[in-house]
């Protein structure tokens, strides 16, 4: 899975709009939108992305 896709999932398996995360990690909204659709990575971000990824032991019930 690519890393748009999983951005994707794993927002909306928290129920959140794509303004909200763009606003929770410091970007725009089409910023955030772009890193969805994977016309841009979201290199600079990567450490408060990872506030929205599982714990490890709830990854298995995304999969």
């Amino acid at each position: 899975m690519d890393t748009g896709k999983r951005l994707r999932e794993l927002r909306e398996a928290r129920g959140l709009s794509q303004e909200e995360v763009a606003k929770a990690i410091g970007v725009g909204r089409v910023t955030y939108l772009k890193y969805e659709n994977g016309e841009n990575r979201p290199v600079r971000k990567l450490k408060e992305l990872s506030s929205f990824a599982p714990p490890s032991s709830q990854k298995k019930r995304l999969h």
